[in-house]
């Protein structure tokens, strides 16, 4: 039997808490999270390649989403939602678009971010999520 968890994985909000040895992100930065949690162990994350995770776990079927109070994210999965744009439309936005166009890759493959706190999500009725 699967356990029952919190749907929804287009998400934007603010990180409420971090886990140890996260830099580079604080407490009420605003962010869109990576709609899956990847291993970290699996060919292609151990190569940088988290996108293609062998073994992710998707946010709504393996822990709770976005329309739970809190759901956890790792750090190298999170976008920083610029001042001038609203939650509810960085949930639905292509994380390139956020970050100004220019695709990018992560380099942090091993801090966590823990407990980040949603104060918007979006569209149940569904876009699909690009990330």
């Amino acid at each position: 039997m699967l356990p029952v968890v919190t749907q929804g994985h287009e998400a934007s909000g603010t990180i409420a808490e971090l886990g140890a040895g996260v830099a580079g992100w604080a407490v009420g930065d605003r962010v869109i999270p990576s709609a899956g949690k990847a291993c970290l162990r699996c060919r292609n994350c151990r190569r940088g390649d988290l996108t293609n995770c062998l073994n992710i776990q998707l946010m709504a079927f393996a822990y709770d989403g976005a329309w739970a109070e809190y759901t956890v994210a790792q750090a190298g999965g999170l976008t920083r939602i610029p001042d001038n744009v609203p939650f509810d439309q960085a949930a639905i936005l292509p994380k390139d678009y956020v970050q100004g166009g220019t695709p990018s890759r992560r380099g942090v493959h091993a801090v966590r971010c823990r407990r980040a706190r949603w104060t918007a999500s979006l569209s149940p009725a569904g876009s699909s999520w690009s990330g």
